[in-house]
């Protein structure tokens, strides 16, 4: 009987930029930039850098300048360790090193004299981001993996940073609860925040989340509440900067499954109260990752070169939502509607409506005499149709009857299914790739309150939601201090609504 609603959200973006280090890009990716110098403070121009990413082995090099400064830009969330090297110098390494989402990282390198070439290493200690004057709170991969996650959805922690305030409903948080997942004001602002996903924006309409990666595919994120960079635009509120994981030189991945029913759950407090029993309770979430270097047996061997990242989610859950109508009584159907002159309240008759002086006056409504009451031959026959597919009162009410007369023990059910695809190509030292898809699909059984009326479920409706889109990114070195940046990303979210099932309206006196 509804209305199809359709809601389609696109958003397509093209960054490019050419940066002249340090980079500045709308970036997930941090950097590590620093002076190298000799024992006696002077600063050494010429020094070769290189830092490798020591899960996949893949190695960024530049050169410090005269300055004896160095930058090493658009580097992926992870663990690196970083050389230096130079003529009449011990080579220098410092290990341990660990960028996360967004850092822009401080790390000066003081070299040693020797004759004889000799490796020192050190671990580096915790590095200060102190290039940005960006703050924030990071959540990182063991957070998400140990805190409890409503639902599985990695967003809920963005209630972990300071001045975030959650104005949302907590009751739904799972991956497709586009609105409650963005629902946080950031220091008191009421404005939409900016959601990224791998450095391109994730927003459906309205300033609601668009896709939800699952948990064990985050490998972080930060939320930046304050004095953002000028890349961090578009938004009065937060900045929720996520960063996905990819696929290293080893292969892992993970398996999981939640469950939980009516057997392990108390009946609903206002089902009790209606004397009804527990409805139908069963929630099941389950997925699952995979990552590691591309390989194809005598064809070719990604290791330290080719990655994949795959994850899939799957949400199945009914939950009641038992609620109290209020529906026409049985002497309403007929057209007598005197029951409400137990409230003192009188019905007037449309129908006589006149002017006495500046007032229109109207004859209070009755039938052969008796009061707020319709004569049979006066009801539209259409309307007398539709009254009839009302479920009758099954409860006593409230105002003798007429009020809060029907309970109903309705279920919603919700089916979930997300994946996230991530590759990552390493050409050479000077040209990387990487780019992921991503799509998910939502349909919610609701509205159900009535039942089935004269054989159909005349309340019962769908809602859909899918999420589509992805991105793909070019990183160049063109010189040390030269960097070409490329990304492109497209998004699409799409809802919309249809009742569960359809009739003839001329079935009503509706002309066809």
């Amino acid at each position: 009987m509804s209305k199809h609603i359709i809601r389609h959200f696109v958003s397509l973006v093209l960054l490019l930029s050419v940066v002249i280090v340090p980079a500045t890009a709308q970036e997930f990716r941090g950097s590590i930039t620093g002076k190298v110098k000799d024992p006696s403070g002077a600063v050494l121009p010429g020094a070769m850098i290189s830092v490798k990413n020591v899960e996949t082995n893949i190695t960024t090099n530049a050169t410090t300048n005269e300055e004896g400064i160095y930058n090493i830009a658009l580097l992926l969330p992870g663990k690196y360790m970083l050389t230096v090297k130079m003529q009449g110098f011990n080579t220098s390494q410092q290990e341990g090193i660990e960028v996360r989402v967004g850092d822009r990282l401080t790390l000066d390198v003081t070299m040693e004299v020797g004759v004889v070439e000799s490796v020192m290493t050190v671990t580096a200690t915790s590095l200060i981001d102190a290039s940005s004057a960006t703050t924030g709170q990071l959540v990182n991969s063991r957070q998400i993996s140990e805190l409890p996650l409503a639902d599985g959805t990695a967003y809920v922690l963005t209630n972990l940073a300071a001045g975030i305030t959650y104005t949302g409903d907590p009751k739904f948080s799972r991956p497709a609860d586009n609105a409650n997942l963005a629902a946080f004001r950031s220091n008191g602002t009421t404005g939409a925040n900016q959601i990224t996903l791998d450095g391109s924006p994730n927003l459906a309409s309205q300033g609601r989340v668009g896709f939800s990666p699952p948990s064990d595919a985050v490998q972080e994120f930060k939320v930046e509440t304050n004095s953002f960079d000028a890349q961090q635009g578009y938004t009065a509120g937060a900045n929720v900067n996520v960063a996905t994981k990819g696929g290293t030189n080893d292969l892992h991945g993970t398996l999981y499954y939640f469950s939980r029913n009516e057997n392990r759950a108390a009946n609903d407090f206002f089902a009790n109260k209606a004397k009804q029993g527990r409805s139908p309770r069963d929630y099941k979430r389950y997925g699952g990752t995979v990552g590691g270097p591309v390989f194809v047996p005598k064809i070719y061997d990604g290791r330290n070169k080719t990655f994949f990242f795959f994850a899939y989610e799957g949400l199945d859950d009914v939950s009641p939502e038992p609620q109290i109508f209020t529906v026409p009584t049985e002497r309403m159907r007929r057209g007598d509607l005197s029951e409400f002159l137990a409230q003192n309240v009188t019905i007037f008759d449309p129908f006589t409506g006149r002017r006495v002086g500046s007032r229109t006056v109207r004859d209070p409504l009755a039938c052969n005499g008796q009061a707020n009451v319709i004569c049979a031959n006066r009801i539209n026959p259409i309307a007398g149709a539709l009254i009839n597919l009302y479920p009758l009162p099954n409860q006593p009410g409230l105002g003798g009857g007429t009020v809060n007369n029907f309970f109903s023990p309705q279920t919603r059910t919700y089916d979930y299914d997300g994946i996230l695809a991530r590759a990552d190509h390493n050409i050479n030292q000077n040209h990387k790739l990487f780019g992921k898809f991503y799509w998910n699909n939502r349909v919610e059984d609701r509205y159900n309150w009535a039942g089935v009326i004269s054989g159909v479920e005349i309340t019962r409706g769908f809602d859909f939601r899918e999420n589509t889109g992805g991105n793909l990114d070019y990183t160049a070195t063109l010189s040390p201090t030269l960097i070409f940046d490329i990304r492109s990303s497209v998004s699409k979210f799409g809802e919309f609504r249809r009742p569960g099932e359809t009739f003839d309206l001329a079935s009503l006196g509706f002309s066809p």
